[in-house]
Order: structure tokens, then sequence, then C-alpha cells
């Protein structure tokens, strides 16, 4: 990178990139969004995309490898991308290995982790929703029509978990997907996860809505729990 003073400054013009160094720091600085190569990550959140919704004030830095990267997570994570592949690139670290590196503090805390949910059955469920974070972070119940989804890669929502067929089920980070197919009947990984108010209709030690959100009201708005169906003892 270019240089203000000292010998560097004037050794080679014709540098790698057109942003300064800080001499004192060693920063090199992107107008908005300064980055340091001791650290390999930038100093800050972007500020043009932070929001994550709408319209993305997208810089991209390394076009055409988010594909490869992609494939390393899971191949089924590309076809329930929803945002463009470029968007990976605003997460990337740089330091000579930009493929396989990620900004801790980019647009994102832990984008990789975040719970998705669908409602794959023909009548109303409820995700529990978790969104923000520190004293903005805030949970609640979002109702899902059928073959509606929440959450997922890259969303600023974390699905914690969702009711399916009288029962509320976890959904944990790396499952990608929660699915409520067919209600009342459990199918793995979830056989185990179903929590209902009564004991005697979940399963002991299943957690529960409040074990994700402290402070939720661990029944849907108009919602009923209850027992399984016949179906779910069957092999």
């Amino acid at each position: 990178p270019l240089r203000l003073t000292g010998a560097a400054a004037g050794s080679n013009p014709f540098r790698f990139s057109t942003k300064r160094t800080e001499d004192g720091t060693g920063l090199v600085l992107y107008e908005y969004r300064p980055y340091s190569p001791a650290l390999g990550r930038w100093l800050s959140r972007d500020p043009i995309a932070e929001s994550m919704v709408g319209t993305l004030g997208v810089h991209g830095h390394q076009r055409g490898k988010s594909v490869i990267l992609l494939a390393r997570l899971v191949s089924s994570a590309i076809r329930e991308l929803q945002y463009s592949t470029e968007l990976l690139n605003e997460f990337h670290m740089c330091r000579n290995r930009p493929v396989d590196r990620f900004d801790i503090l980019g647009l994102g805390n832990e984008w990789y982790s975040r719970g998705r949910c669908c409602n794959s059955s023909q009548g109303e469920e409820w995700a529990l929703v978790s969104e923000g974070e520190g004293e903005t972070a805030k949970c609640y119940w979002k109702k899902l029509e059928p073959g509606e989804c929440i959450g997922g890669l890259f969303s600023d929502k974390d699905c914690e978990g969702m009711t399916c067929g009288g029962g509320f089920y976890v959904v944990k980070p790396y499952d990608l997907t929660g699915y409520c197919k067919t209600p009342g009947c459990d199918r793995w990984p979830y056989t185990h996860r179903r929590w209902t108010p009564e004991p005697d209709h979940g399963n002991p030690g299943a957690e529960g809505p409040r074990d994700r959100c402290r402070n939720i009201d661990p029944t849907p708005p108009g919602y009923k729990y209850g027992p399984r169906r016949q179906c779910c003892d069957k092999p």
C-alpha cells in the first residue's frame, strides 16, 4: 500500500493498493473503514451495509470465489442463500487468504450459525425469533404461514425454534433448517426435542422457549400445545 512518508513513499509509487497506509498505526485506510494488516481484519463494522435489509451497499473484494467458500460450508446452503453470493465478499479477511478467512467484525455476528425455520405443513405454526445484539437484542414469536420461512445464512434474524403439531422444537445452529412437515409426528433429528408445558406430552430435558429467550411467553398467541399423534410411536 501507499505510504505518505519515509523511504517507501517514493521508491515505488505503483503499489498493490490505491489506499494509503497510516505510518503511525500501520492501518490501511479504506476511507470509511480502516483495515489492519497485522490483525488480518477490519476494525469496524461496515456503515453502509450494516442493516442487512433492503438494498445492500456491497463492496466486493474477491469476486468469483464465493461459490468455493459455500461449497466448503455445505452444498445445500447454496440453494438457500437469501442474498447474492457477492455478499460473502464482505466477510472476507484479507491477509493473503481471502477465501477461507472472515471478518468477525463485519456485517453480521456469527452469520454462519443463524437458525432457519420453515413451515412445510398445511396449517399455521410459530417461529421463535431472536434479533439484534446487546441492548438491542429482542425475542418474539413470528407466525409462519404454510410455505413460509424465516432466518438462515446471512439473515439478521435467528430462528431459535418453532412449533409443530402442538409441540415446540429447538432448532440448533448447524441443523441448517428446521422444517415442520408432518405436525405431531417427530422426524430425525427432532425426535427428542419436543417440548410442551405438560411434561407428559414432551420429552424430559427438552429445551423450551425460555431456555432460548428468558423473558418470552412460552406459548405463542392463541397456540395450543398437545400430545403427539399416534404415528409418532411407529418406526
